[in-house]
């Protein structure tokens, strides 16, 4: 038996870059169907960091007493990033430098309040999981359920999990998250970015712990872009710690961290799944056009406008993987490939070389 697992990376409003292409494989998954299923039907797990985590909250949190839809949905995720994550960036430009203080998150929480209520993890339509640090325990929280996790004693809700799994130093203030069987005081959490801004390795070991072990796992890592902004020496060496935090400059020291988690993650994951055989582990993600900026909370309309046509390259870029994977999950989910009499070979990620060179520089 095969198992489908969806990674997301963080990227602030860099969001929309997945949740587009995701959009479009979901879209050519129902041609095969005749309709369009759900990303829960689709996948045994879907993980996120950050924004990604917001996105896989988006995905699996069930829409009220409706238990096969999703509050949100690819569509109601997209329109999110398309109109309202301004709610949680309003500064545009102006961010507020470090020691300005942070971006509010009582903002943040209200809007999580609104999209999820009290959903808690364990109410999922998929099995889920966003990652977050515990700041006093000094170690990785992964913040799961579904399936095998029914009986997690980490059952946040959803609006306290997105509220870890956001809180990146320098943006906004740690979170506090109950356990829903603890009356001891919360955990001090902030986000993944720094260790596991692409969660594809954090999935497997999950899987683990699922025992998945003797079966086969295939891995669609959606990235949200990779900054091209060199940073030079005769520059950098000048830089007063709070340069390398400034936030109108794009956080130099955050993206650095989250950016060099994301390409080590994807350099490992394409080493263990895609070196015999059938290709497990498939990462779309890239350069950003030169129209795109490197902040994570530019939420202007210039620059979403940009993102959009970013992914629409990426969609270009990786057809032939989207495709793939469209007859890998149209198959799950009882479509029979009439012009195939044997399963269709998966394409190449084509990223591998890219992947390699990247971790070489």
């Amino acid at each position: 038996m095969a198992r489908f697992v969806l990674s997301i990376d963080g990227g602030g409003v860099r969001g929309l870059l997945p949740a587009l292409v995701l959009q479009e494989l979901l879209g050519r998954v129902g041609e095969r169907l005749g309709r369009r299923p759900e990303a829960h039907e689709c996948f045994d797990l879907i993980a996120g960091t950050e924004t990604g985590g917001l996105l896989a909250a988006g995905l699996t949190a069930p829409a009220g007493a409706e238990r096969d839809r999703a509050v949100l949905g690819v569509d109601g995720l997209v329109a999110f990033f398309r109109k309202r994550v301004r709610k949680i960036y309003p500064n545009g430009w102006f961010a507020p430098r470090v020691g300005e203080g942070l971006y509010d998150h009582r903002r943040l929480e209200r809007l999580l309040g609104e999209l999820f209520g009290a959903t808690r993890l364990s109410e999922c339509l998929a099995p889920v999981m966003m990652t977050a640090y515990d700041l006093e325990a000094r170690r990785p929280a992964h913040l799961v359920a579904g399936g095998p996790y029914a009986w997690s004693d980490l059952d946040a809700s959803y609006r306290d999990a997105v509220r870890a799994t956001t809180a990146t130093p320098t943006w906004f203030q740690p979170a506090e998250v109950k356990n829903a069987f603890s009356s001891g005081k919360p955990m001090p959490l902030i986000g993944g970015t720094l260790f596991a801004n692409d969660p594809a390795m954090a999935v497997l070991a999950e899987a683990a712990r699922m025992d998945w072990g003797h079966e086969k796992i295939f891995v669609l890592s959606l990235g949200t872009g990779r900054p091209t902004r060199a940073f030079p020496a005769r520059k950098t060496r000048k830089w007063t710690p709070e340069r390398w935090l400034d936030r109108r400059k794009g956080s130099a020291l955050i993206a650095i961290a989250a950016q060099a988690a994301a390409d080590g993650v994807a350099y490992q994951a394409d080493l263990f799944l895609n070196q015999g055989g059938e290709l497990q582990y498939t990462r779309i993600d890239g350069p950003l056009s030169a129209s795109v900026s490197e902040r994570s909370d530019l939420a202007s309309g210039r620059n979403l406008k940009a993102l959009e046509r970013q992914a629409q390259a990426w969609i270009a870029e990786h057809s032939r993987d989207l495709d793939a994977w469209a007859q890998r999950l149209a198959r799950r989910l009882g479509w029979v490939d009439p012009a195939a009499a044997v399963p269709v070979p998966v394409a190449a990620p084509a990223l591998s070389s890219e992947i390699s060179a990247a971790v070489a520089a």
